[in-house]
């Protein structure tokens, strides 16, 4: 086998390539089998000179060679492993009276070779040059797999309560319904239209308007509250109406002003918290009462109030101040009981109702003892859901 040494880089070539593997140089080989390299000692084919005496035929003569009949093929042992020879053609010649054809052996199996992408030739791995057109096969070096990252798409709170309402599933129903034809899709439409408004209406016949229930809860969940504004007054009966203290004193935003009414007589020893409601006759026909009109259907979730005269009254502490007082709406009523100061007093409540109608069931006692002192109330007022 020869050997060609590539004049550019030095590199060894074996065969008959024209380019340099390593560096893609051509190496102009001519197509002749070289000679043995000089100083190798191998003899220098001669001529045959015949011997003396010795009778030559002429070149007509001469019987052509006639190759041996060939080998049989080799035996393959199963335990040893198959290697792979290269093919040499029958008429290659005889060597010595051994016939230098081979036998193709079954070879490993392995991953093939590479075909340089110009020519097609097989290429061994690690070549950068293709050894047949010498065309560049050097490609980039292939970039390490590393972790890959996983996304997982989360779906809303809402969705994750509800069964069946996210993941495969789902989006199967979405599918099956985008398949159905459009005179079904829209019948489905019309339906569920129909199937609201229906609940709706049901419930407004009955007094359940379905968006107040809706914004109510979210009111009740958030604690909202608003000011009840625009409050009237008025007192039942009118005839217990006191000269100088009209009732719209105690819904006026003026501490200056105040509404006042006779102190009710409580018996020694009596806890008014417990007393039971008032009904309108019995309002009608008491002392008096502060009635008071919210304007329209309220739900009151806070009673706001000043009881007594201001703190910078000097008749405060001459009159007593309320200590009890009952809140009455249709259906019902609401005992509060009241500290002894001048300041803002809030207190929970929890009704619905147009109209409310104050009245005192126990003072806190004075600094005098005069039972004509009346008991009063600066002002008043509520605070209910939006």
């Amino acid at each position: 086998m020869s050997e060609l040494i590539c004049p550019e880089c030095g590199a060894r070539t074996v065969g008959r390539e024209q380019f340099c593997v390593s560096c893609g140089a051509y190496l102009e080989w001519d197509g002749a089998e070289p000679g043995p390299p000089p100083g190798s000692g191998a003899p220098a084919p001669s001529a045959v000179t015949p011997a003396q005496g010795a009778t030559v035929p002429p070149p007509s003569v001469l019987l052509p060679s006639v190759p041996p009949p060939p080998a049989p093929p080799p035996t393959v042992d199963a335990a040893r492993p198959l290697v792979a020879r290269p093919h040499v053609p029958p008429d290659a010649g005889v060597h010595g009276g051994v016939s230098s054809a081979t036998v193709d052996l079954p070879a490993a199996a392995g991953p093939p070779l590479p075909a340089c992408p110009r020519c097609g030739a097989t290429v061994d791995t690690g070549v950068r040059f293709c050894p047949r057109c010498g065309s560049q096969r050097i490609a980039p070096p292939p970039t390490p797999a590393g972790p890959v990252a996983t996304i997982v798409s989360r779906s809303p709170w809402w969705r994750r309560w509800l069964p069946g309402s996210h993941g495969p599933d789902r989006a199967a129903r979405r599918a099956w319904r985008r398949s159905l034809p459009l005179p079904f899709r829209i019948r489905r439409w019309v339906i569920g239209v129909l199937v609201i408004a229906v609940i709706g209406g049901g419930l407004s016949v009955i007094g359940r308007n379905p968006l107040g229930w809706i914004a109510g809860r979210w009111n009740d969940l958030r604690g909202t509250e608003v000011e009840v504004s625009d409050l009237t007054a008025a007192v039942q009966p009118a005839a217990a109406e006191l000269a100088g203290t009209p009732p719209g004193a105690a819904v006026d935003r003026d501490l200056a002003t105040a509404w006042a009414v006779t102190a009710p007589a409580v018996p020694s020893g009596s806890d008014r918290r417990q007393a039971p409601c008032l009904s309108t006759d019995a309002v009608s026909g008491g002392a008096g009462a502060l009635l008071v009109n919210l304007g329209s259907q309220r739900r009151v979730t806070t009673f706001v109030t000043y009881a007594g005269l201001p703190a910078g009254d000097q008749r405060r502490l001459q009159q007593p101040r309320p200590r009890t007082v009952q809140l009455g709406y249709p259906g019902g009523c609401q005992n509060i009981e009241l500290t002894d100061t001048a300041a803002e007093q809030r207190v929970s409540t929890d009704f619905t109702a147009e109209s409310v109608w104050i009245t005192v069931l126990d003072v806190w006692p004075t600094a005098t003892a005069d039972p004509t002192q009346p008991t009063s109330l600066s002002e008043v007022g509520f605070l209910a859901r939006p």
